[in-house]
């Protein structure tokens, strides 16, 4: 399977990295969404952190929803703000 991380801390991306690899998986690892959008990666799974400069992750998230091709996401966060949950619980709706 191969797993796409797109967070713009290399700790966390190097973390992943290795726990997905040591489960014998195949990573791509981006650090910004746009860098993700440009490669035209077709990941099995996206990880991707909600608090990205630039495009965030519910940004990308919304795009990839759009796509002829998709594939499922995972987002992570720290910590995120108010705005976040309510605009994800739409998306659902």
């Amino acid at each position: 399977m191969l797993f796409g991380v797109v967070d713009d801390d290399d700790d966390v991306r190097r973390a992943l990295t290795r726990l997905l690899r040591s489960w014998g998986h195949d990573v791509s690892l981006f650090a910004s969404a746009e860098d993700y959008e440009e490669a035209s990666l077709l990941a099995d799974c996206l990880i991707v952190d909600m608090r990205l400069p630039g495009l965030n992750g519910l940004e990308l998230h919304e795009r990839l929803l759009l796509a002829p091709r998709r594939c499922p996401s995972s987002s992570s966060a720290a910590t995120i703000g108010p705005t976040f949950p309510a605009r994800a619980a739409r998306r659902r709706s």
